[in-house]
């Protein structure tokens, strides 16, 4: 027998006048009791349906120590079962209403499991307030005058590389002049001029 085999016993159950008629007319608490052990044996059947022949109805009778006539009321008498005279098959409307629902419940819980659960969320990217029309606060513009200041900082450290680079023939030559104040000289190979670089106070306290 599977585990899963119940169905939904409604707590207005008692409401339905067909029920309320069945308990007039009969030992209310023994007639109760054959409607939810007719109920319970049809769930265990496939497609909720079983026979209704007199010598099974007999054994049931027998089985749960109940009168043999008082089930066949219970399941003729109140209307409370649907019966196939033709086929001897009996089954109830009510149990077929909450077991349609019930496994509906199943086939979407077994759906979700195949998809690890309820879909997940996307998780959307941050949106800054600019980006959505609003005014940057001022953490925000903070950060931003933060940032340039480093970017400037980075740019200045390279101009001044640069230009340390860029100046030094101007320098050489410079230091050449303080040197040289008498006619043009012919120019140098660069060799010598480097060598002659220490002569020169200015460079010697720049170096």
């Amino acid at each position: 027998m599977k585990k899963d085999q119940y169905f939904n016993l409604e707590v207005n159950l008692l409401n339905d006048d067909n029920i309320a008629c069945m308990m007039s007319e009969m030992n209310a608490a023994e007639a109760l009791g054959i409607y939810v052990m007719l109920l319970l044996h049809l769930r265990t059947k496939d497609a909720y349906e079983a026979s209704c022949k007199p010598v099974l109805l007999k054994a049931m009778a027998r089985r749960y120590d109940v009168d043999e006539v008082a089930v066949e009321r219970v399941l003729r008498e109140f209307d409370l079962f649907e019966l196939d005279e033709e086929r001897q098959m009996f089954r109830s409307s009510y149990l077929d209403r909450v077991m349609k629902s019930l496994e509906e419940k199943r086939k979407m819980d077994i759906e979700n499991g195949k998809k690890g659960g309820c879909p997940k969320k996307v998780a959307k990217s941050a949106e800054t307030p600019v980006s959505k029309g609003r005014k940057p606060t001022e953490n925000q513009k903070r950060r931003e005058e933060e940032s340039k200041e480093e970017e400037s900082k980075g740019s200045v450290s390279v101009v001044n590389n640069n230009r340390s680079n860029i100046e030094t023939p101007s320098l050489v030559s410079r230091l050449a002049d303080e040197g040289n104040h008498g006619p043009l000289q012919p120019v140098l190979p660069w060799e010598k001029l480097v060598d002659q670089l220490s002569t020169f106070q200015s460079y010697m306290e720049l170096a």
